[in-house]
Order: C-alpha cells, then structure tokens, then sequence
C-alpha cells in the first residue's frame, strides 16, 4: 500500500473547479456522503485507475438525474434528448477530468487509465484489497455528489 495523505482543501478545490468549468453548477461541501441504501440503484458512478508510482482507483458517484441534468449542460442539449450511452460518456469524461487532477496530487510518475462508467453507489472500495484514502462529498441542487480515493 502507498500510506499516502491526500490533503482534502486540495482535493476539495480540485473537485470542486472540475465541475464548475466542465458543467457548469456549483457544488458545495455536506457531511452527507452516502445516500439511503433504498437509493443506491438511482446512481451511477464513473471510475479511473491510477498506476505507477501511486496505485489506486477514482470514483465519482452521483444520482443518474443529476448526471443527466449536467451532462445536458456540457453538451448543451435537452435532457430529454440525451441518450443513457451520452450521459455516461460525459460521466466518464468528467470522471477522467477529475481523476487526472486528482492524480497530480498525488506521487508520481503515474498514469491514469481510460475511465468506466457503471450503474449503482460505489464508494470506490469494490476492490478488493483497497483501501479508502479520501472521501469528498458535495451537494449539487439538492443531490449528492460523491469522489472517493482508494489506494490499493
């Protein structure tokens, strides 16, 4: 394991600038940082590896209507006309976005790979033998927004 600190003011600010120059809303800190488990199956989650020097794993997670709702921002489009595959491809392109901040952050040299987009609440620990380093989480126009590191 890496035994990394990762300052959460950095990653916070990190998060935070990704989506507001990338979708365009705001988002602001809450305690909350897991929905009702009645719930989890309304979210969808984008995730990136990290490799080299570091190793570890990236995870965005949001309600699928929010991720709709910003990926019509960043595409400029009607929600109604985005197909589920655009929304996870904006959701992958988010994911890709922070997870590369993210990773300048952390030790290098590392490398970040191609992101994957699923349904359901990953909190970035389904991987075994990882470990969770940070957990953010924000609110985003009453929903939850949640990006985990976990080394592993």
């Amino acid at each position: 394991m890496n035994d990394v600190e990762l300052d959460e003011t950095q990653m916070r600010e990190v998060v935070e600038s990704v989506w507001l120059s990338t979708v365009g809303l705001t988002i602001s800190p809450t305690v909350n940082e897991s929905p009702p488990a009645t719930e989890f199956d309304n979210f969808m989650f984008g995730q990136a590896q990290i490799t080299g020097a570091y190793a570890g794993v990236v995870t965005i997670t949001c309600p699928q209507p929010l991720a709709r709702q910003a990926m019509s921002i960043m595409c400029d489009v009607d929600q109604d006309s985005l197909t589920d595959s655009e929304v996870r491809d904006a959701l992958g392109e988010v994911t890709n976005m922070i997870g590369g901040n993210v990773k300048s952050l952390l030790p290098g040299p590392s490398s970040l790979s191609l992101p994957s987009v699923g349904d359901g609440f990953n909190d970035g620990l389904s991987i075994e033998g990882s470990k969770l380093v940070k957990r953010v989480a924000f609110d985003c126009l009453g929903d939850l927004l949640v990006v985990t590191v976990a080394e592993m």
